[in-house]
């Protein structure tokens, strides 16, 4: 999703995440303003329901599924990264693997998949618009 806004605001509102989920009824329990501190990641914070596993500064963050969730979602691993497209302007993109896990995960996972675009799709926008308001604001 490409982003009228720096790479290092577009990040910003990215560690948003590990504050809310910036999704449809959630979204109003959601900070509308950067959360002090929230862009100070650690491996092993909580994000969504993953915990981080690596990330770098202004480029990506990538988490693995909370046990508590893998009962029911899988084995799964996300990786948000925020491009540079030209100065000023960014790309959010995000990869979610799957591993093809047995039972009763394997035949909830593509429902998942399909339900998980549009919930992910909404967070963009949702980051995009808060990152493009910010980037209007600082000029």
């Amino acid at each position: 999703m490409d982003v009228d806004a720096s790479v290092p605001l577009t990040f910003r509102w990215l560690c948003q995440l590990t504050t809310g989920d910036y999704t449809y009824g959630r979204m109003r329990r959601c900070s509308r303003t950067l959360t002090p501190g929230a862009d100070q990641l650690a491996v092993g914070q909580r994000f969504l329901i993953f915990q981080i596993s690596d990330f770098a500064k202004d480029d990506h963050l990538t988490g693995v599924i909370l046990p508590s969730a893998q009962r029911l979602y899988g084995t799964l691993a996300v990786t948000y990264r925020v491009v540079p497209r030209q100065p000023g302007f960014s790309r959010l993109v995000v990869r979610l693997n799957v591993l093809g896990d047995r039972g009763l995960t394997r035949w909830v996972q593509g429902p998942l998949a399909f339900a998980d675009t549009i919930i992910t799709r909404k967070q963009l926008l949702n980051l995009k618009a808060l990152a493009e308001r910010d980037e209007r604001a600082r000029s």
